[in-house]
């Protein structure tokens, strides 16, 4: 049991529960746990796909229907509300990590995955190779990670992806934080409140300067 305006270090979470007493002494339970990432999205891109990097993002100018449709690799390309032909925009950490397995290279030649990588830590620091890391753990298990920002968090995830006109509904959140994290009990409520909210798991990945991942969920528990 501890208090509204305690910290809980990350470190101590996973396969307990947290009783936190408010200024008026209602008590909330928070689960933790560790979470079981159920994969299913089957698809491997091709060997060699070309992009432009551009800005804050990779433009596949040339990318196969399948990229997009049964990956769910980036979004299709508009100007003045009009598709362009087969064109799909990747974001900085979604190009990383295809450049990284080998699947994405630079139009003008180059190593692709250094420039990425330097264009994404000059946007967000140090923060980029750890969503990185984590965006990378999150495709070797078969899962799709999509941007967050909408639910403020870093990525809301597919587990099963066979095509983009038939989507389901993404069924975690996930919140890149460092190992040494410390929780504020009012700040966790809150991203768990807003998960339930949307009908989502919410997930924290712990990850550190050297890439590795553990992963922690936590989840509102009614007596």
């Amino acid at each position: 049991m501890l208090g509204e305006r305690a910290s809980i270090p990350a470190e101590k979470l996973g396969e307990v529960t947290l009783a936190v007493v408010d200024e008026e002494s209602e008590i909330t339970y928070l689960e933790t746990g560790k979470p079981d990432f159920d994969g299913g999205t089957t698809y491997q891109p091709p060997d060699s796909v070309t992009g432009s990097l551009i800005d804050d993002r990779v433009v596949v100018w040339d990318a196969p229907e399948e990229f997009f449709e049964h990956g769910f690799y980036g979004q299709r390309l508009t100007a003045r509300e009009a598709i362009v032909d087969n064109a799909i925009q990747l974001s900085l950490v979604e190009a990383a990590g295809l450049a990284t397995e080998g699947h994405l290279e630079l139009d003008g030649g180059g190593p692709a995955v250094d420039a990425i990588r330097e264009r994404g830590r000059s946007v967000e620091g140090e923060r980029f190779d750890r969503r990185l890391a984590v965006y990378r753990a999150l495709r070797s298990q078969q899962v799709v990670p999509k941007t967050g920002y909408k639910f403020g968090a870093d990525f809301r995830t597919y587990n099963t992806v066979e095509s983009v006109a038939d989507l389901p509904h993404s069924e975690c959140l996930v919140r890149v934080v460092g190992p040494d994290h410390e929780f504020d009990p009012r700040e966790l409520s809150l991203d768990v409140r807003l998960a339930g909210g949307v009908r989502k798991r919410m997930v924290f990945a712990l990850t550190g300067a050297n890439g590795k991942v553990e992963w922690l969920t936590v989840s509102r528990l009614t007596p």
